[in-house]
C-alpha cells in the first residue's frame, strides 16, 4: 500500500480499502487499529462492522478504517484522511493487544479535532472501561457489553440531541468528578432481527468473510473472556444464517468464509440443519465454497453425524481447543472435554479425509510443571502420528486476560501474573506468568521444545504421507489460496514435491497408476526435479530435493534415470537399457521386470512423473 492511499486512491481501491469517499465529512468514523502481529487475524472487527451497519441503517453517515491502512500508511496521510472525514464521533474497537495503539491514535485525534467525541467498545471497554476513562482524558465514553442498541442511543444523544446519556445502556462516562456506569443493555434475544453486517462498508468481501451465527457461550473455560456477550447462548435460525452466507457469496463473489462462533456446534441439531441448507444451496447454485469453524471435542465425539455433514457442507479447517495433554491440568481449564474425546475427533477427521483439524495447546497454564508440559508434547506427537498431513498443531502461552477467571484470580490456579497489561508483545506470544514450579524462562524454553518437537515430528512423518493428502493440500493452496501448516512448513520445503505437483495437476501428466496397460510403453518418464548430482568418485547419483537423501548405486538405475530427461518414451528407454545391459532381453520384459518397479520407487520420492 503506497503512501497517500488514504486520501488519493482510485475509486475502486477506495471502496475496497476504506469504504468511503476521501474528503467527505461523516457523522461517525469507526476505527480498528492493531499491532502488526494481529493483522493475519483481525483486519476489521466483525462486532464493529455490526455497529457500523446499524448506524448506517439509522441514517448516519458512517465510514470504517481497518488495521492495515492505519498501520501501513504514513502518519501524515492518516492525519489528513481523518481530518478530511471530520467525524462527530470516532469509535474504537478495543482488545488487550491494541489498547496502546488505540490510546495513541485517540490522543492524536483529540489534538487534530478537539470537538470530536471518542468512544470505546469491545472487550477492554467492557471489562476495564471505567479505569480507561479514569486514566486517559482522550476517551470520552466507553460502552459495556453488546453495542448495537447503545450505539444508536448514543449517536442520537450526541448528534441529534435526542435523549440523555443516562438513557444509554452500558454507557461509561464522566459526570462531574466521577465515572458513571449505566446498566448494560439486555442481550439481544432475537438475533435474526439484527441486520446482516454490510461488507460494503469495508470495501466488500472478495477475499472471504466472517459470520457470527450465535452470541454467548454455554461453557465457562477459565481462560476465556465472555463478558461482551455473556454465557447465555443466543442463536440465529439456520435459515437466517444461510441467507447471510448466500448474500455474501453472491454479492461479493466470495468463496470462503469463517464462522467466528466460539463453538459452532453447541447445538448439534441446529448445526446439522445449517449444513443441510448449505448442501442444498451448493447443489442448486453450483457454487463452490469452503469454510472454517471452531468446534468442541466433547460435542463432536458424542454426535458422530456432525463431522460428515460439516464436510459435505464445505468444512475445510476445523479448530478444536486441546490446551494440554495432562488430564489433571485440563480440569483447571474447565473445558468439559477429555483426552479420549480429542483423540476420537482427530481420528474421525482422518478417516473422513479432505479436511484439516487444528488443535491448540497452552504452555504455562495452571499448576504447570515440566512433567505436565512433557505430557502435552507426547500427546501432540501422538496426534500428529495418528493423522499425518491431517492434524496440525498450534501452541500459545497462557493469556491471563482481565475478566477471565484465571486473570482475576490467578492465585487459585497457582499462577503469578508478571505482565498484566501485555506491554511487551502480543498476549499469546510470550510468557506473561510463572507457575509454582516454572519460572518465565522455563516456560519459554518448554515452548521452544514443544515447537521443535512438533516441527521435527512433522518432518519425520512427511515421507510416508499418501500422495492424495499432498494433492489435497496443494489444490487448496493453488486453487483457493488456503495454506495449511503442512503445506507452508513441510510441502514448500521439499523442492521435489513442489516441482512434482506443478506437473501433476496438469491434465497431460500422471503417475504410474494412470498408465494405460496397452500404451504404457508410449508414456515419457522424466525427472520432475531435474538436477543430476554425483558423488566424488562418480559411481553414485544423489537425488536432491526430497525429505531424505536418495541415492542410486546400481549402474542400471543410474543409466535409466539419466535417460529420464523427458525426451524418450518408456519403450525407447527400455530398448537403450537392453542394448547396454541385456542384449538378449525383450524391452517390454525389461520394462516390466526392472524399469517400471525402479521408477515407481522414484515416484515415492516425487522424482519421476510421466506425460503422454
Amino acid at each position: 500500500m503506497k503512501a497517500g492511499d488514504l486520501m488519493a486512491i482510485k475509486e475502486e481501491d477506495r471502496q475496497r480499502k476504506h469504504g468511503g469517499p476521501p474528503g467527505k465529512a461523516v457523522d461517525i468514523l469507526l476505527l480498528h487499529p492493531d499491532c502488526p502481529q494481529n493483522l493475519g487475524r483481525f483486519r476489521f472487527s466483525p462486532g464493529l462492522l455490526y455497529i457500523a451497519t446499524v448506524l448506517n441503517r439509522a441514517g448516519y453517515r458512517v465510514r470504517c478504517i481497518g488495521a492495515e491502512p492505519l498501520l501501513f500508511e504514513d502518519a501524515g496521510t492518516v492525519e489528513a484522511g481523518i481530518k478530511a472525514f471530520s467525524p462527530k464521533i470516532v469509535g474504537f474497537y478495543t482488545l488487550a493487544d491494541n489498547i496502546y495503539s488505540v490510546r495513541s491514535l485517540a490522543r492524536k485525534i483529540k489534538n487534530w479535532l478537539p470537538n470530536t467525541t471518542v468512544v470505546l467498545g469491545g472487550p477492554q471497554a467492557t471489562i476495564i472501561g471505567k479505569r480507561l476513562l479514569e486514566e486517559e482524558p482522550a476517551y470520552d465514553f466507553a460502552v459495556k457489553g453488546e453495542g448495537e442498541v447503545p450505539a444508536i442511543k448514543l449517536a442520537a444523544a450526541l448528534i441529534k440531541k435526542e435523549g440523555n446519556l443516562n438513557d444509554v445502556p452500558g454507557l461509561i462516562y464522566r459526570e462531574l468528578d466521577r465515572v458513571v456506569i449505566n446498566e448494560p443493555a439486555p442481550p439481544i434475544d432475537n438475533l435474526d432481527m439484527v441486520p446482516f453486517p454490510d461488507y460494503g462498508l469495508i470495501g466488500g468481501a472478495r477475499d472471504g468473510f466472517q459470520i457470527s451465527t450465535a452470541r454467548g457461550c454455554p461453557y465457562h473455560c477459565t481462560f476465556c473472556f465472555q463478558e461482551v456477550h455473556g454465557h447465555k447462548t443466543r442463536a440465529r435460525t439456520p435459515e437466517n444464517v444461510v441467507e447471510e452466507i448466500k448474500s455474501n457469496l453472491e454479492n461479493y463473489s466470495a468463496r470462503y468464509f469463517s464462522i467466528v462462533d466460539d463453538t459452532f456446534v453447541f447445538d448439534p441439531q441446529r448445526t446439522m440443519k445449517i449444513c443441510e441448507l448449505l448442501v442444498k444451496y451448493r447443489r442448486k447454485s453450483g457454487r463452490k465454497f469452503l469454510f472454517f469453524c471452531q468446534g468442541r471435542a466433547n460435542i463432536l465425539s458424542e454426535n458422530r453425524e456432525l463431522l460428515p455433514a460439516m464436510k459435505e457442507a464445505g468444512l475445510d479447517l476445523l479448530q478444536i481447543g486441546i490446551e494440554t495433554g495432562d488430564p489433571g491440568i485440563l480440569k483447571h481449564y474447565k473445558k468439559q472435554i477429555t483426552i479420549e474425546q480429542v483423540e476420537d475427533v482427530v481420528k474421525q477427521v482422518n478417516d473422513l479425509g479432505g479436511m484439516t483439524v487444528e488443535g491448540n495447546f497452552i504452555i504455562g497454564g495452571p499448576f504447570e510443571t515440566r512433567a505436565s508440559v512433557e505430557k502435552s508434547i507426547d500427546f501432540a506427537r501422538h496426534l500428529l502420528k495418528s493423522a499425518p498431513g491431517i492434524f496440525e498443531c498450534s501452541s500459545s502461552y497462557l493469556g491471563p486476560y482481565p475478566g477471565t477467571e484465571i486473570g482475576e484470580h490467578p492465585e487459585r490456579f497457582g499462577i503469578k501474573i508478571l505482565d498484566r497489561d501485555f506491554k511487551g508483545v502480543v498476549a499469546l506470544e510470550d510468557a506473561h506468568v510463572e507457575t509454582q514450579k516454572l519460572k518465565r524462562s522455563h516456560i519459554r524454553n518448554l515452548m521452544a521444545k514443544f515447537k521443535q518437537t512438533v516441527a521435527g515430528t512433522m518432518w519425520d512423518l512427511a515421507p510416508d504421507i499418501p500422495k492424495k493428502i499432498w494433492e489435497h493440500q496443494r489444490r487448496l493452496a493453488s486453487e483457493w489460496g488456503l495454506m495449511s501448516g503442512w503445506y507452508k512448513d513441510i510441502f514448500l520445503k521439499c523442492p521435489a514435491l513442489v516441482s512434482y505437483f506443478l506437473f501433476y495437476e496438469k491434465p497431460r501428466f500422471g503417475d504410474s497408476d494412470q498408465l494405460p496397460g496397452e500404451r504404457y510403453m508410449e508414456w515419457i518418464p522424466f525427472r520432475s526435479f531435474d538436477a543430476l548430482r554425483y558423488n566424488k568418485r562418480g559411481d553414485r547419483m544423489i537425488l536432491p530435493g526430497y525429505f531424505n537423501t536418495v541415492e542410486l548405486k546400481a549402474p542400471g538405475e543410474i543409466f535409466v534415470y539419466e535417460l529420464c530427461g523427458g525426451k524418450l518414451t518408456l519403450g525407447e528407454i527400455a530398448a537403450e537399457y537392453c542394448n547396454k545391459f541385456c542384449p538378449d532381453e525383450a524391452p517390454a520384459h525389461a520394462a516390466e521386470l526392472f524399469i517400471l518397479p525402479f521408477l515407481r520407487r522414484l515416484e515415492e520420492s516425487y522424482h519421476i512423473i510421466y506425460y503422454l
